[in-house]
C-alpha cells in the first residue's frame, strides 16, 4: 500500500495503534450506552446520542494523532482541516447559546436535549482545535528554544 503521508514505518505503527485504540473506545461507549438504556437512562434524545459517541470518539483519535504528530501540522490541508474544526465549533457555540439565551432547555427529563447534544458536539471541535494550537505553540516555543 502506498503511503501518501510519507510516515516511516514508526508512525505507521503508531497510526495503526490509534485506529485501533478508536475501535475499542467506540465499541467501549457503544456498550455503554446499551448498558444506560437497558437501566432507562438516556443521554440524549433520538439520533443525538450516536452522534454524540461518534464526536468524542474522532476527538480523542484525532487529539492523539496531533500529540503523536501523525497529521503533520505544517502542512496546508492538515492546517486548513484544524482550523476548520475551530471555526465549526465556535460558530455552533455560539448558536446553541443563541438558542439557550432565547429559552431552550439543555436538558429535557434529564436527556440532552437536541441542542444540548449541539453544544456538547461543538465543544469536541472546540477541544480539537486547541489541542492542535497547544501542539503548534509547543513546536515553535521547542523549535526557537534549539536555535
Amino acid at each position: 500500500m502506498k503511503n501518501k503521508d510519507n510516515l516511516d514505518e514508526r508512525q505507521l505503527q503508531i497510526r495503526g495503534n490509534i485506529f485501533k485504540h478508536g475501535i475499542i473506545l467506540f465499541v467501549v461507549f457503544l456498550l455503554l450506552d446499551m448498558l444506560l438504556k437497558d437501566f432507562g437512562i438516556m443521554l440524549a434524545t433520538g439520533i443525538q446520542t450516536n452522534l454524540l459517541i461518534i464526536n468524542v470518539v474522532v476527538m480523542l483519535v484525532i487529539l492523539e494523532f496531533i500529540y503523536h504528530e501523525i497529521f503533520p501540522i505544517g502542512q496546508k490541508y492538515y492546517f486548513a482541516l484544524y482550523i476548520l474544526f475551530g471555526v465549526l465549533g465556535f460558530m455552533l457555540f455560539a448558536m446553541c447559546m443563541f438558542h439557550f439565551i432565547n429559552g431552550e432547555l439543555f436538558l429535557i427529563n434529564n436527556t440532552l436535549s437536541d441542542n444540548g447534544a449541539h453544544l456538547v458536539s461543538s465543544i469536541t471541535y472546540i477541544i480539537i482545535f486547541m489541542g492542535f494550537a497547544v501542539r503548534q505553540i509547543y513546536n515553535k516555543s521547542h523549535k526557537a528554544g534549539e536555535e
